[in-house]
């Protein structure tokens, strides 16, 4: 699906006109393959570059064709309000930059946010192409920080969950979410690299003082993204450490319960091996044998054996 917008008096409308020169911004949504090579040639961007832009696994990065003086910028987006462990994180958004000063935007899914992303262009009102450019970049960026609060929300629901519990399946959805925040984390790594690139490549041909301050606040926004992404993980790291803790802890009480009855046990089990034998000292018991060993050996032993338990209740072995 194409989209086709202009930029007139500060207003951003759709275009009625499909004519490349009243064309400011070209918005591309999962297009089909006729749909970007009319997007490519025309407004003369390499085809290669807008497929790359539909690779679920492409890596945020910034590049200027030396060619045709078009600047791309590939950045991770969330798309999802809702953390869905079936679902990657983050998705590609490609940003094109022509030589002719269009604006070309490529995505996988129709954002839900792109109703209010037009509401916030008409507010803002960019005075020129790259600031429109600007605009959208950092309206496409402002979601990551919500969705890493809800992560971080996420986050404390199970550090509550894994300390207080020590069965295996407690440490699934941790599991789950730490392979989750893993491409969450390294994505914003991504952005954050690629748009120092982007940065340092326009800061320098740009006078406009407000195009300056916007790729100012956009570099902000993206680094304090991503220093919520790696606290977060820290504390992921620290529930799978914390519940590594409680499994030893628990392996522990369990041994030392198995030990301390073995000892209890193996009193009583010593002295009936030892007084149950038929020899005394190598020979043989009389047939007439009295009683009343037995009786007492039977009672020092279960006293002994009773003590042992006491005492082992006491230091909480058992």
């Amino acid at each position: 699906m194409i989209r086709y917008f202009t930029l007139e008096n500060k207003r951003i409308e759709p275009a009625k006109d499909t004519n490349i020169d009243k064309i400011t911004w070209c918005d591309l949504v999962k297009p089909s393959e006729a749909e970007l090579m009319e997007v490519s040639q025309k407004f003369k961007v390499g085809l290669d570059d807008l497929e790359d832009c539909l690779d679920e696994s492409i890596r945020p990065r910034f590049t200027s064709d030396r060619i045709l003086s078009n600047q791309m910028l590939v950045l991770r987006i969330t798309t999802i309000t809702e953390i869905d462990y079936s679902k990657p994180s983050t998705e590609p958004l490609g940003v094109i930059f022509t030589n002719e000063k269009k604006v070309i935007t490529v995505h996988l899914s129709v954002p839900l946010y792109f109703n209010k992303l037009l509401d916030s262009l008409q507010k803002e009102q960019p005075v020129s192409e790259f600031m429109l450019l600007c605009e959208i970049i950092h309206y496409m960026i402002d979601p990551m920080e919500a969705a890493a609060q809800k992560v971080g929300a996420k986050i404390r629901e199970l550090e509550k969950i894994v300390v207080r519990s020590d069965a295996p399946k407690a440490m699934l959805e941790p599991f789950q979410m730490n392979a989750y925040f893993i491409y969450f984390e390294t994505a914003m790594l991504g952005n954050l690299n690629a748009l120092k690139l982007f940065k340092h490549k326009n800061a320098v041909s740009e006078k406009d003082e407000n195009v300056l301050e916007k790729l100012d606040d956009i570099s902000t926004d993206i680094e304090q993204v991503f220093s919520y992404a790696t606290i977060f993980r820290a504390s992921l790291a620290n529930i799978l450490d914390a519940y590594a803790s409680v499994i030893n802890n628990n392996l522990t009480t369990v041994m030392k319960v198995v030990g301390s009855l073995n000892l209890i046990i193996g009193i009583p089990t010593l002295v009936a091996s030892v007084f149950g034998q038929n020899l005394f000292f190598g020979f043989a018991l009389p047939d007439d044998r009295d009683p009343w060993p037995f009786i007492i050996i039977t009672l020092l032993t279960s006293v002994v054996t009773a003590i042992l338990y006491k005492r082992f209740r006491k230091s909480k072995w058992l």
